[in-house]
Parts: C-alpha cells; sequence; structure tokens
C-alpha cells in the first residue's frame, strides 16, 4: 500500500499557483497586443465575440505544466469524472494518430468544450490563448481554404520550449522527454498524476505515456507531427 505524501501535494500546489498567475499575465499581455493593435489600425480582433469556435477543432497541444492547472481546476469544480477522463484520451490520441490536417478537416471539436464555449477558459494552454484572429470566424473554418490574419503572442518555439522544460525541471522530471501531447491527452494525464498519492506514483504515470524527445519535439514547431501522422 503506497502511503499519501501530503508535502508531494503542497509543493506541487505551489507550483501551479505561480503557473495560473503567470496565465493571468500572459492574458494580460496578449489583451494589451490586442489594444495596441485597435488603436493602430480601428480593428477589433474577432476572437472575443466569436462563438463558432472553429480553432477548438485544431490539433494543438499543452505541456504537462499547462495540463495540471487544468486538471486542477477540473477536480476542484467536480468535472473530473471517470467519463471525462476516458473521453479526454480517447480524443487525445485519435487526433495525435491522424495529424494536423486530418484532424482539423475532420472537425472534431475539443472534448473540454460545451455549447461552443471553453469549460475552462481562464486557465487554457498557450496554444489556445495566444493568437487574436482578425478575420471572419468563417474564414477559421474548413473547407475555406482561405488565410487568417492574426496577432500572434506565442512565445517562440525556443522560448516556449526553455519555459517547458524549466517547469519540467521544477517538478523533477529529467531532460531526455519534452512533456507536451495534444491537449486532451496532457489533460488526462495530469488528472492522473494529480490522483497520484505520492510523488513516485506522478512519475510511473507520466513515464508510462509517450513524449517526444527534444528532437521530436521541435518536429511539431515545424508543422510535422512528433507522435505518427504528418
Amino acid at each position: 500500500m503506497t502511503v499519501p505524501d501530503p508535502s508531494w501535494r503542497l509543493r506541487l500546489s505551489i507550483l501551479l499557483d505561480g503557473w495560473e498567475r503567470a496565465h493571468a499575465a500572459f492574458d494580460d499581455a496578449v489583451g494589451r497586443l490586442g489594444d495596441r493593435h485597435r488603436s493602430r489600425t480601428g480593428e477589433l480582433p474577432t476572437c472575443p465575440t466569436c462563438t463558432s469556435a472553429a480553432c477548438c477543432r485544431q490539433l494543438a497541444v499543452a505541456g504537462i505544466d499547462e495540463a495540471l492547472v487544468i486538471a486542477r481546476v477540473l477536480r476542484r469544480t467536480r468535472r473530473a469524472t471517470p467519463a471525462l477522463r476516458d473521453a479526454l484520451y480517447e480524443a487525445g490520441r485519435a487526433a495525435e494518430a491522424s495529424g494536423r490536417t486530418a484532424h482539423f478537416a475532420a472537425q472534431v471539436p475539443c472534448p473540454l468544450l460545451e455549447d461552443s464555449r471553453c469549460t475552462v477558459y481562464e486557465v487554457r494552454p498557450t496554444a489556445c490563448r495566444g493568437c487574436l484572429s482578425l478575420d471572419s470566424p468563417s474564414r477559421c473554418s474548413p473547407p475555406s481554404g482561405q488565410r487568417v490574419r492574426y496577432l500572434n503572442a506565442i512565445p517562440v518555439e525556443g522560448v516556449y520550449l526553455r519555459m517547458l522544460r524549466q517547469r519540467q525541471r521544477d517538478l523533477g522530471l529529467g531532460a531526455d522527454r519534452v512533456y507536451m501531447a495534444s491537449i486532451p491527452r496532457a489533460v488526462a494525464v495530469a488528472l492522473d498524476v494529480l490522483k497520484a498519492p505520492s510523488y513516485e506514483a506522478a512519475l510511473r504515470v507520466l513515464r508510462s505515456e509517450p513524449f517526444p524527445t527534444v528532437d521530436e519535439a521541435a518536429t511539431w514547431f515545424a508543422g510535422r507531427s512528433p507522435w505518427s501522422a504528418p
């Protein structure tokens, strides 16, 4: 029998508090980016009023740091059910197997959507909060095939990966893997990590799942999949 380790949970809670504050600060920065664009051009980003949730049908990724913040919110709001966990695993693995293009063409919604609204909006991952569309939502959905104009506040590849790897070190994880997955699978893994009674048990959860190497993770930012499909 594994004895629950309260010190592990306390350390993790402190880390998640800090990362959640960083999310809020990044949101403020993105908001200022939109405000500056509006002041220069008179053009408003369309994301804040969008109801199509087209971007929520993309194959997007999250680091385990972001996923843990989301999982904690799901647990606090009593939405972390076994059914949701299973749906997240299923959706994430299917998305990774199909690849970006096929997944988006299929228009499979994120399992965290309800009535085209994100149920974890305040703690959504960087991939979901860093781009502001300047075009009609209809251009964001297939089969429009039209280029979408947007403001991009997502940190460049090197900055994002350095931040994620630093947070992995904060969690005591090794540097041989980048703990990044499709958003649904990352959150499902995080839910299992938060249920773990000890740090060692949490590590076993993480090591049981496929995560890319550093080189494989870099292919994601080059437009290819680090899992199984282009």
